[in-house]
């Protein structure tokens, strides 16, 4: 696991005196490990709002496509479930029904039974994390509901993942309400879900119904992404949330969440250092990055990058300490990202993290030449020592 140093609004530290301190209290890293389960069962939360004491169907999708219920369970208060289905490992598909409270409106809604919230999943096997929403609705949609098999489902949930901006299946959202998002629990990305739920309840309030809502994004989403129309459309019901009386979030303006570039892709780059020397051991690399416009990346809270922005990959060891700060672009300056990356063992040349960046609808993938370099620096070891003769290299991801 990757940590990270939250400065907040303050300048980052000097690379030497962060590695004296690494150096000091020795370095070290936290891990988690994950143990097998006896028996394979789904969970998650259930949720257009939450869905309370609703319904939840759990069935196996067969090589034809065709549904097998393995089992029927409820959502509790919060819109959770969970249920054991036993030996079953395969493609899995989850319906929900029931009552919500509607974030737009405030007035309380039902998800029918006989036109349920899904989501599907390519391959169930111990425990797995289903949302039901109506982002994993339109994935079911967008991979063929009469034609569901591991392969359409996985490309369907990545493609509208990759435009929300959000794990729509994996990532669970919480309840609409100011005191669940800034619940220290809460993630940014589960708060960012939440949000988007909102902006599509949002959406029908003018009367639509929520296929109707549904049927609107599929027509506007191909492989290439969403339509500038379809984004709008999204964008223009996110600020109208934001600013409605109902809302309930405390999240009061979009800039408060990860979603300004939902409808557009993304684009991988590949950071790394070289040299025309022999490899020396680094300990620690810093950089600024201007981003070319219409791009962003994802943060807390506190303007650090989450790991759906930045990861550690290739030489960097995972144990490394590494600080990333976003500042969002301005009518004059171009969005930058600063990262500082430290580790007292060190790590050689090569790849050292995989930079991910949200593009806006309409935004063509840009050349890595687009992405500007300041002010990189190598350190070599724990004095602070600078070796001018390592340089960065930007590459897109395969």
């Amino acid at each position: 696991m990757v940590k990270r140093i939250v400065c907040g609004g303050a300048k980052m530290s000097a690379l030497a005196v962060l590695l004296l301190v690494l150096a000091a209290c020795g370095g070290g890293g936290s891990g988690s490990s994950g143990g097998g389960s006896a028996s394979n069962s789904v969970s998650g939360v259930a949720s257009k709002g939450l869905i309370a004491n609703g319904v939840i169907k759990v069935f196996a999708v067969n090589a034809d496509s065709s549904l097998r219920l393995l089992v029927s369970t409820t959502t509790d208060a919060a819109g959770k479930y969970s249920a054991d289905i036993g030996p079953y490992a395969g493609p899995l598909l989850v319906q929900a029904s029931g009552s919500y409270t509607d974030e737009a409106t405030g007035a309380i809604k039902t998800v029918p039974a006989d036109s349920p919230l899904r989501a599907a999943l390519p391959g169930a096997s111990g425990a797995v994390s289903m949302a039901v929403t109506p982002l994993t609705e339109l994935a079911v949609v967008k991979a063929g509901s009469s034609a569901l098999t591991a392969t359409s489902i996985s490309a369907a949930n990545a493609l509208i993942s990759d435009l929300f901006k959000v794990d729509i299946v994996g990532t669970q959202p919480v309840a609409p309400t100011a005191a669940a998002l800034q619940d220290s629990a809460t993630s940014s990305t589960q708060k960012d879900y939440t949000i988007a739920l909102a902006a599509v309840s949002q959406m029908m309030s003018s009367g639509t119904s929520l296929a109707g809502v549904i049927s609107t994004l599929n027509s506007g989403i191909s492989s290439s992404g969403m339509s500038v129309a379809a984004a709008q459309g999204f964008q223009d019901s996110l600020a109208q949330f934001v600013s409605n009386p109902k809302n309930n979030t405390g999240v009061t303006s979009a800039s408060q969440v990860n979603l300004g570039n939902v409808g557009g892709l993304t684009a991988s780059y590949l950071l790394a250092s070289t040299s025309v020397q022999s490899p020396q051991s680094i300990k620690g690399i810093q950089m600024t990055l201007t981003l070319p416009p219409g791009t962003s990346c994802r943060v807390d809270a506190n303007g650090a990058l989450l790991s759906s922005s930045l990861r550690l990959s290739g030489v960097a060891p995972l144990t490394s300490l590494n600080l990333a700060k976003f500042t969002p672009a301005t009518a004059t300056s171009n969005a930058t990202v600063k990262l500082a990356l430290i580790n007292a063992t060190g790590f050689g040349l090569g790849e050292f993290a995989t930079l991910v960046l949200d593009l806006a609808p309409g935004v063509a993938k840009p050349a890595p030449g687009a992405l500007g370099i300041a002010g990189f620096s190598a350190i070599t070891d724990v004095s602070g020592t600078v070796n001018p003769a390592i340089t960065p290299v930007v590459s897109l991801a395969p």
